[in-house]
């Protein structure tokens, strides 16, 4: 089993990546769709009902919230992001910037996949973090 592995091989992601932030940004039609893997594409977004699978309607979905948010800027990222043969998997802490100002800080996780030499995205999750106290109505955080 291949190991896990950031570095030269990770770069490459790393580009795609923000290919992926740039094209949310400005290109959801084009630039974002052209990332999604055309099978088995999972996204799950901030709000509990956000479960979306397929390329199609993942696609669908960005266009409206796109269209609906208006021009965003994802800013402050810093991804960690390892390589284990075909398959890489990214986690960031990102802030949304939205037209208006408004700021949201979010983490993300995406997962991808290499085939004919082209990485396209499998999974994706995003969520804004609540404290355990307001979680659980408990603080349980170790």
């Amino acid at each position: 089993m291949e190991q896990a592995r950031s570095g030269r091989a990770g770069d490459d992601l790393r580009g795609v990546v923000r290919r992926l932030y740039a094209a949310l940004a400005g290109d959801v039609e084009g630039g974002f769709e052209e990332l999604l893997a055309p099978e088995g594409l999972l996204m799950i977004g901030t709000a509990p009902e956000e479960w979306w699978e397929g390329r199609d309607e993942v696609a669908r979905v960005f266009r409206a919230q796109a269209a609906a948010l208006g021009e965003v800027e994802i800013v402050d990222s810093s991804p960690a992001i390892r390589e284990a043969g075909a398959v890489g998997w990214v986690a960031d802490r990102v802030t949304v910037r939205l037209s208006d100002g408004m700021e949201i800080p979010m983490r993300i996780t995406l997962v991808w996949r290499r085939a004919d030499g082209a990485w396209r995205l499998v999974q994706g999750l995003a969520s804004v973090g609540i404290g355990n106290a307001e979680a659980f109505d408990r603080d349980v955080t170790l």
